[in-house]
């Protein structure tokens, strides 16, 4: 049997609710439209990638941006579910996100968990 290799994934989520002075990543506000556009973009890449990378399992994922927490909780799902099926999850794969607290609704908290 053979051992898959160790892979980590960073999502780049390049929304936030505006734009920090000290901030040097690519990132700023977008309307739902765009962030909607991005989502399906992102979970077109997830599927591509996915094919690239059969010898590997996902010990840890990082939500990154900009800010993850100003996607609906619903695209969070769609791009966690993307993941699912295009790649080998270890069962106790670490899962990071960052978030704003302005940002967060107990709606979204239940479909993060």
């Amino acid at each position: 049997m053979m051992t898959k290799k160790d892979l980590e994934l960073y999502i780049h989520i390049p929304f936030c609710v505006r734009k920090c002075a000290y901030c040097d990543f690519l990132s700023g506000p977008a309307d739902a439209g765009a962030r909607a556009a991005y989502v399906d973009a992102l979970i077109g890449e997830i599927k591509l990638r996915g094919e690239y990378y059969r010898d590997y399992c996902v010990k840890t994922i990082f939500l990154g941006g900009g800010t993850p927490s100003v996607l609906e909780g619903a695209d969070t799902a769609r791009i966690f579910h993307a993941l699912r099926h295009a790649f080998t999850m270890d069962e106790n794969c670490e899962i990071t996100m960052e978030v704003n607290p302005g940002t967060v609704t107990e709606e979204k908290a239940r479909i993060w968990k």
